[in-house]
């Protein structure tokens, strides 16, 4: 017997209020190309993130980091840093699909992800997960590598959901993000995870004075917040092969390192 989905199953973060307007300091649906950001290591010899399409939010481009069966630790970083007012968040969708705990929901997690942010152009980094107010937050504890017991986004998503962070601790400062995914070196058992339609903005009334001032060079959008959005599932073409050759996700889904 089939039924509906519990409530919060995909949580979804509101943008702003209904009666409210966005005001983009940041917008980029991916669609106008990536050159908003950099695909870089910390570790590893591969890097997870590509330029891919297929299985966007909205339109059809956005960024895959794949979950590879080996040991990487790789971001998505912002090329500008966003002036942050008192009023101002961050919201992105994303679906993720990683190597999923063998001890039970509650278990050991070796691949996920994290949003971290630096206010002094990307020099040092601290983790965002406290500043999420809305939506998906981080629902497991990664236990790989150096930095053990740090709650990421694990295990699946069941499809598209979305986070915002509430930036008011930041107020008066410059403020870059990066999307930072980690894998081990034995087991890829999902597609990884896939970030679009990312805003860094404030909310106004109707009839409030409109903040016109934008990071230069920046993708914009348009003042009203968009609806949310659940693609059907498509498959993904990167610009880059995972280690079994191919570009779809759903055929790059790999138990183990064989």
């Amino acid at each position: 017997m089939n039924s509906d989905n519990p409530a919060g199953f995909t949580p979804q973060a509101d943008i702003c209020a209904a009666d409210e307007i966005v005001n983009d300091d940041f917008f980029d649906d991916m669609e106008s190309g990536f050159s908003n950001w950099s695909l870089s290591n910390i570790s590893g010899a591969t890097t997870a993130w590509v330029e891919s399409s297929g299985y966007a939010s909205s339109g059809t481009a956005m960024l895959w980091a794949r979950d590879f069966f080996t040991s990487t630790d790789s971001v998505a970083t912002m090329n500008t840093d966003v002036a942050v007012g008192s009023g101002s968040y961050l919201h992105f969708r994303h679906a993720f699909d990683y190597e999923a705990s063998f001890n039970g929901p509650n278990g050991t997690f070796w691949d996920g992800g994290r949003i971290e942010y630096s206010t002094n152009g990307g020099t040092n980094w601290t983790d965002a997960g406290s500043l999420i107010d809305d939506g998906q937050g981080y629902n497991a504890e990664w236990n790989y590598g150096p930095e053990t017991e740090n709650d990421i986004f694990g295990s699946v998503s069941h499809g598209y959901v979305s986070t915002r962070l509430d930036l008011s601790s930041l107020s008066g400062q410059n403020v870059r993000f990066r999307w930072r995914s980690t894998t081990d070196v034995s087991v890829s058992a999902g597609f990884g995870w896939v970030v679009d339609d990312v805003r860094v903005y404030t909310c106004r009334s109707p009839g409030a004075a409109l903040d016109t001032g934008t990071a230069a060079g920046l993708n914009t959008a348009p003042t009203e917040a968009r609806a949310g959005m659940m693609p059907a599932p498509l498959s993904m073409t990167a610009r880059a092969t995972t280690k079994s050759g191919t570009t779809d996700p759903k055929q790059a889904t790999i138990f183990s390192d064989q």
